[in-house]
């Protein structure tokens, strides 16, 4: 962090502030914070003031029986602008198609876990913003006992660091990565739709100007060969039973 942070928290007793040299990413920083951890649970809470500091003792009630625990975020400052609210629609109903269980909140910034399970996915999980949705669909996808427990969302203070477009592509991308790893043949299909839905466009659109070409047969090979491809991914993932609950 640039501004004052680090040093207001060197102030207070009972902090161990740790820091980069370089700026390196949110998730960056939530990797180096959980190696120097020293108890078994893990709480991170974004500091933009919209995550309430007091839910905590609530996320964590009943906790022996879990490994994470995801406050899933209510309220009319919950909502966001259309064009965001459309993505992250998108992104969650993707990873709930692939992981089959219900995701009230994909990516929220309030969550607390067992630290083994957040090392045991330290290769997947990056060091941008796509850290917290990573954790939800990788613990849910590999049966790990997940809740989501609603939580206040307050009014943001001071101004996002999130970059719209690059961070998007970035979480999309890492959602598509998991899909492959965890549901192979879930996510080939939604490629297969894809490719059929831009089959059948492609041929109302050839069909009255110039006729069928060689591109129509193309998005329906590629969308069999998705499927063929996740049909062989698929009889690869070793896959334990889903154990999921919602808090309430």
């Amino acid at each position: 962090s640039r501004d004052r942070t680090p040093g207001l928290l060197a102030a207070r007793q009972g902090i161990r502030v740790l820091r980069h040299e370089r700026p390196r990413g949110y998730g960056a920083a939530l990797k180096t914070g959980i190696r120097a951890a020293r108890h078994p649970w893990i709480v991170v809470i974004d500091a933009d003031g919209t995550y309430p500091a007091s839910a905590v003792p609530r996320l964590l009630d009943g906790c022996a029986s879990f490994d994470v625990i995801v406050g899933a975020r209510a309220g009319r400052n919950a909502h966001d602008s259309w064009p965001r609210a459309l993505v992250k629609e998108l992104f969650r109903v993707f990873a709930q198609s692939i992981t089959g269980a219900s995701i009230p909140d994909l990516n929220s910034g309030l969550r607390a876990f067992r630290r083994e399970v957040a090392e045991r996915y330290f290769d997947l999980l990056p060091d941008g913003f796509s850290f917290t949705t990573t954790t939800t669909v990788a613990a849910i996808a590999d049966g790990l006992a997940v809740r989501f427990t609603p939580i206040d969302y307050l009014p943001r203070v001071g101004r996002s660091k999130v970059r719209p477009i690059p961070d998007t592509l970035r979480i999309g991308r890492q959602v598509l990565r998991l899909g492959i790893r965890f549901a192979p043949l879930r996510t080939a299909a939604w490629v297969a739709g894809t490719c059929a839905l831009m089959f059948a466009l492609s041929s109302a659109w050839h069909a009255a100007t110039s006729g069928p070409t060689s591109v129509d047969v193309g998005y329906l090979v590629a969308g069999g060969t998705a499927l063929a491809l996740g049909a062989y991914g698929e009889g690869r993932v070793r896959r334990r039973p889903l154990q999921t609950e919602r808090g309430t």
